[in-house]
């Protein structure tokens, strides 16, 4: 069993922290689609944050496309989920891989 938990809180878009050796991409056609998205439905899951320094862990792009939208700003009020300790950089890479890895597929029949 794990030693980390996660508890929720908000804090303003303004203070997450990117973290700058976030290794994940996006391009033009993704980020315009999650901007749709986020236009469509909202803003619907937290991101992750350190509870050092609310350097993010997961949400790096939702972070980035949603400062540029005049739908939120810096000064909106975003729900997080904040670890119970800092995670070591391999712990953090590992954590973003194993969110977007361990997925299910799609059946729509």
């Amino acid at each position: 069993m794990t030693d980390i938990t996660w508890t929720n809180d908000t804090r303003k878009l303004s203070e997450l922290v990117p973290w700058e050796n976030n290794p994940k991409r996006m391009s033009k056609k993704q980020a315009d689609g999650l901007r749709l998205s986020l236009q469509k439905f909202g803003y619907a899951i937290p991101v992750l944050i350190s509870p050092v320094d609310n350097e993010l862990y997961d949400g790096n792009t939702r972070d980035r496309i949603m400062l540029a939208m005049e739908e939120y700003g810096p000064d909106a009020i975003l729900d997080v989920r904040v670890s119970s300790r800092p995670l070591t950089d391999d712990e953090r890479r590992e954590l973003v891989v194993r969110l977007k890895q361990n997925q299910a597929g799609w059946d729509f029949d």
